[in-house]
């Protein structure tokens, strides 16, 4: 079963691991959530939340249609 949301342009699924980013955030929900959203979701799908160089290959595979990485940049040199 596919879900539509109405009006909404895409939906940020996240976290996906654990993050520093923010000291607010939710458990992380995991690569299994993901691919259900990428599945039945219809609009675009951006993955948020501890993604890093060393774990993107895992995101890569569920095909969501953007990742999201901020530490990596704004940790960097």
């Amino acid at each position: 079963m596919k879900l539509f949301l109405r009006g909404a342009d895409y939906i940020g699924i996240g976290p996906i691991f654990t993050t520093s980013t923010k000291i607010d955030t939710a458990r992380p929900l995991g690569l299994e959530f993901l691919d259900y959203c990428t599945k039945n979701i219809s609009i675009s799908k951006t993955a948020i939340g501890g993604i890093k160089l060393s774990n993107i290959e895992q995101i890569v595979k569920y095909k969501p249609d953007n990742i999201c990485i901020i530490s990596e940049i704004t940790t960097s040199d």
